[in-house]
C-alpha cells in the first residue's frame, strides 16, 4: 500500500514585517524593533557583506539588503527573501 499525503491550503494569518532598505541605519532600526518586542538581533558589517543578523527559532539567521524581517505568530522573528515574502502576503487594507 502506498503511503497518500494529504493536500492543505494555509490558514489566513497576519504578520507584521519590515522591509529593509540595506542602510545601516534602518538595520539599527530594525534591530531596535526586534529586541523591543523581545527578539535578539544585531547588524552585521564587513567590506563585502551587510546582513541582519537574527536569532530564530531554529538558530541564527540573516537577512539580506531588500529582505523581509517577519514577526510570527508566536512572538518570534525570521527572516525572509522578498521572492517568498511577496508570494505568502499582502499587505492589510485598513479602512477607517
Amino acid at each position: 500500500m502506498a503511503l497518500q499525503p494529504t493536500t492543505y491550503t494555509s490558514i489566513p494569518k497576519v504578520i507584521d514585517a519590515i522591509q529593509w532598505d540595506g542602510t545601516a541605519e534602518h538595520a539599527n532600526l530594525i534591530v531596535e524593533w526586534i529586541q523591543e518586542n523581545g527578539g535578539q538581533a544585531e547588524a552585521y558589517w564587513s567590506a563585502d557583506t551587510s546582513l541582519i543578523r537574527i536569532h530564530t527559532l531554529v538558530g541564527v539567521m540573516g537577512c539580506e539588503p531588500g529582505g523581509y524581517v517577519v514577526h510570527g505568530l508566536e512572538g518570534e522573528f525570521y527572516p525572509a527573501t522578498t521572492s517568498v515574502f511577496e508570494k505568502s502576503y499582502r499587505p492589510l487594507e485598513i479602512h477607517p
